[in-house]
Protein backbone atom coordinates (compact mmCIF):
# COMPACT_ATOMS: atom_id res chain seq x y z
CA UNK A 1 0.00 0.00 0.00
CA UNK A 2 1.30 3.49 -0.79
CA UNK A 3 2.28 5.98 1.89
CA UNK A 4 -0.65 8.27 1.16
CA UNK A 5 -3.09 5.34 1.46
CA UNK A 6 -1.51 4.22 4.72
CA UNK A 7 -1.81 7.76 6.12
CA UNK A 8 -5.44 8.09 4.96
CA UNK A 9 -6.30 4.73 6.52
CA UNK A 10 -4.63 5.73 9.81
CA UNK A 11 -6.49 9.04 9.89
CA UNK A 12 -9.76 7.20 9.30
CA UNK A 13 -8.88 4.78 12.09
CA UNK A 14 -8.15 7.69 14.44
CA UNK A 15 -11.58 9.14 13.71
CA UNK A 16 -13.58 5.90 13.84
CA UNK A 17 -11.77 3.88 16.52
CA UNK A 18 -10.23 6.57 18.73
CA UNK A 19 -13.02 9.15 18.35
CA UNK A 20 -10.69 11.98 17.29
CA UNK A 21 -13.37 13.91 15.42
CA UNK A 22 -12.89 17.31 13.77
CA UNK A 23 -14.63 18.87 16.78
CA UNK A 24 -12.17 17.15 19.09
CA UNK A 25 -9.21 18.24 16.96
CA UNK A 26 -10.44 21.86 17.03
CA UNK A 27 -9.80 21.89 20.77
CA UNK A 28 -6.06 21.46 20.13
CA UNK A 29 -5.38 25.08 19.18
CA UNK A 30 -1.89 25.06 20.73
CA UNK A 31 -0.57 23.02 17.80
CA UNK A 32 -0.57 19.82 19.83
CA UNK A 33 -1.27 17.81 16.66
CA UNK A 34 1.80 19.30 14.99
CA UNK A 35 3.97 18.65 18.05
CA UNK A 36 2.81 15.03 18.20
CA UNK A 37 3.47 14.59 14.47
CA UNK A 38 7.00 15.96 14.83
CA UNK A 39 7.58 13.64 17.77
CA UNK A 40 6.48 10.55 15.81
CA UNK A 41 8.53 11.61 12.76
CA UNK A 42 11.68 12.09 14.85
CA UNK A 43 11.24 8.71 16.49
CA UNK A 44 10.91 7.06 13.08
CA UNK A 45 14.62 7.65 12.50
CA UNK A 46 16.70 4.71 13.74
CA UNK A 47 19.02 5.50 16.58
CA UNK A 48 22.72 5.13 15.94
CA UNK A 49 25.18 6.11 18.58
CA UNK A 50 26.46 9.58 17.77
CA UNK A 51 23.95 10.24 15.00
CA UNK A 52 22.37 13.66 14.62
CA UNK A 53 18.85 12.51 15.48
CA UNK A 54 19.98 10.60 18.57
CA UNK A 55 21.52 13.81 19.87
CA UNK A 56 18.65 16.11 18.91
CA UNK A 57 15.41 14.18 19.38
CA UNK A 58 12.81 16.32 21.07
CA UNK A 59 12.75 16.03 24.86
CA UNK A 60 9.95 13.90 26.25
CA UNK A 61 8.34 16.97 27.82
CA UNK A 62 7.51 18.23 24.29
CA UNK A 63 4.98 15.42 23.87
CA UNK A 64 1.69 17.33 24.13
CA UNK A 65 -0.43 14.76 25.99
CA UNK A 66 -0.20 12.14 28.66
CA UNK A 67 2.71 9.84 27.98
CA UNK A 68 0.48 6.76 27.64
CA UNK A 69 -0.75 8.18 24.31
CA UNK A 70 2.71 7.95 22.71
CA UNK A 71 2.63 4.56 20.99
CA UNK A 72 5.97 4.25 19.28
CA UNK A 73 6.33 1.34 16.87
CA UNK A 74 8.47 0.68 13.81
CA UNK A 75 9.70 3.39 11.44
CA UNK A 76 6.84 3.07 8.93
CA UNK A 77 4.14 3.06 11.61
CA UNK A 78 5.66 6.13 13.26
CA UNK A 79 5.74 7.98 9.92
CA UNK A 80 2.17 6.96 9.13
CA UNK A 81 1.01 8.32 12.50
CA UNK A 82 2.98 11.51 11.91
CA UNK A 83 1.35 11.91 8.49
CA UNK A 84 -2.15 11.33 9.89
CA UNK A 85 -1.54 13.90 12.63
CA UNK A 86 -0.28 16.41 10.06
CA UNK A 87 -3.41 15.80 7.97
CA UNK A 88 -5.57 16.38 11.06
CA UNK A 89 -3.72 19.62 11.83
CA UNK A 90 -4.08 20.86 8.23
CA UNK A 91 -7.81 20.10 8.38
CA UNK A 92 -8.08 21.98 11.69
CA UNK A 93 -6.32 25.01 10.26
CA UNK A 94 -8.43 24.89 7.09
CA UNK A 95 -11.64 24.80 9.15
CA UNK A 96 -10.39 27.76 11.12
CA UNK A 97 -9.67 29.73 7.92
CA UNK A 98 -12.94 28.70 6.25
CA UNK A 99 -15.00 29.89 9.20
CA UNK A 100 -13.11 33.21 9.26
CA UNK A 101 -12.16 32.69 12.85
CA UNK A 102 -8.85 32.04 14.43
CA UNK A 103 -8.91 29.19 16.89
CA UNK A 104 -7.43 30.67 20.02
CA UNK A 105 -4.90 28.70 22.01
CA UNK A 106 -6.37 27.28 25.16
CA UNK A 107 -5.47 28.83 28.48
CA UNK A 108 -4.93 25.47 30.12
CA UNK A 109 -1.50 24.06 30.83
CA UNK A 110 -0.69 21.04 28.65
CA UNK A 111 -0.53 17.64 30.31
CA UNK A 112 2.94 17.36 31.77
CA UNK A 113 3.51 14.00 33.33
CA UNK A 114 6.65 12.91 35.12
CA UNK A 115 8.27 10.11 33.20
CA UNK A 116 11.08 7.71 33.97
CA UNK A 117 14.32 9.62 33.78
CA UNK A 118 12.73 13.05 34.25
CA UNK A 119 14.20 15.22 36.94
CA UNK A 120 11.75 16.77 39.41
CA UNK A 121 11.82 20.10 37.58
CA UNK A 122 8.88 22.36 37.06
CA UNK A 123 7.64 23.18 33.59
CA UNK A 124 6.01 26.35 32.31
CA UNK A 125 2.74 26.41 30.39
CA UNK A 126 4.72 26.03 27.15
CA UNK A 127 6.36 22.81 28.36
CA UNK A 128 9.75 24.42 28.99
CA UNK A 129 11.92 23.72 31.98
CA UNK A 130 12.91 26.68 34.17
CA UNK A 131 15.30 29.09 32.48
CA UNK A 132 14.70 27.50 29.06
CA UNK A 133 11.65 29.48 27.96
CA UNK A 134 12.05 32.73 26.08
CA UNK A 135 8.33 33.39 25.58
CA UNK A 136 7.14 36.75 26.92
CA UNK A 137 5.19 36.41 30.14
CA UNK A 138 6.42 32.90 30.75
CA UNK A 139 8.35 33.75 33.92
CA UNK A 140 6.70 32.43 37.09
CA UNK A 141 4.18 30.33 35.16
CA UNK A 142 5.71 27.08 36.33
CA UNK A 143 3.67 24.01 37.17
CA UNK A 144 5.30 21.12 38.96
CA UNK A 145 5.49 17.90 37.05
CA UNK A 146 3.34 15.24 38.67
CA UNK A 147 3.57 11.48 38.74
Amino acid sequence: MSGIKLIAAERQRQIEKEGWSPEHDDQHANFELTRAAVFYACYAIPEDEGSFITQYKPPFRWWPWEWRWFKQKDEVSNLVRAGALIAAEIDRLERSTASNKVLQPSKSVPHLTKRAGDSPLAYCSHGCAPNECSSPGCVNEYKSASV
